[in-house]
């Protein structure tokens, strides 16, 4: 299976943060219009952090710098 790169994973995480966040903005809204969404704002974060466990698990790693040089 291949890897994702460093710079890879980090597009994930981050993309995955805006989508937390906009979801978060989203349920926010539907509770001040009344309604009650399926959702809270803790889920989002928890699938997140999850899914950015995941990520880091198949990345890959990066080699130490050679400290003779």
């Amino acid at each position: 299976m291949n890897k994702f790169t460093g710079h890879e994973a980090y597009i994930l995480s981050e993309a995955l943060d805006l989508y937390v966040e906009e979801m978060n903005q989203d349920i926010l809204k539907l509770e001040g219009e009344g309604k009650t969404p399926i959702f809270t704002t803790t889920y989002f974060p928890a699938i997140a952090k999850d899914m950015k466990w995941k990520i880091k698990q198949n990345t890959v790693k990066q080699k130490e710098p050679n400290s003779e040089l």
